[in-house]
């Protein structure tokens, strides 16, 4: 169990165009708590497995002065290889509510993230 947090980057087109030329880049920080389940397969050296769960959160929406905070929750999919203390694999978020990106609220995104991942298990021994 761990606490992931991670910076984001959202490419926002201007409503009234299709241009390429007409956005702005908008940041946010996420930190987020998985609660998933893992099935292993294989008995040799390498393992593999897949991963399901849910994921609860807070991200922050770029404020003017100090950010303002949103509540972020959704479903984790994963799959990847394990040998010995090492873990390979790739992820998938799926966010549910709408994460407002201005202080009017008329620009908004929903999580939806990929991301591959490397691991060191280390031992509670």
């Amino acid at each position: 169990m761990g606490i992931l947090i991670n910076s984001q980057s959202k490419k926002l087109v201007a409503k009234n165009t299709n241009r390429s030329s007409d956005y702005e880049r908008r940041s946010h920080f996420s930190m987020m708590l998985p609660i998933s389940a893992k099935l292993f397969t294989g008995n040799g050296d390498v393992k593999h497995y897949v991963k399901a769960g849910l994921y609860g959160g807070t991200v922050t929406s770029p404020g003017f002065i100090l950010p303002e905070f949103e509540n972020d929750y959704g479903l984790t999919f994963g799959t990847g290889i394990e040998k010995g203390k090492i873990q390979l694999g790739i992820s998938y978020v799926y966010g549910l509510p709408s994460i407002p990106l201005t202080a009017s609220g008329d620009q908004s995104v929903k999580n939806r993230s990929f991301s591959i991942f490397a691991a060191y298990i280390f031992d509670n021994k």
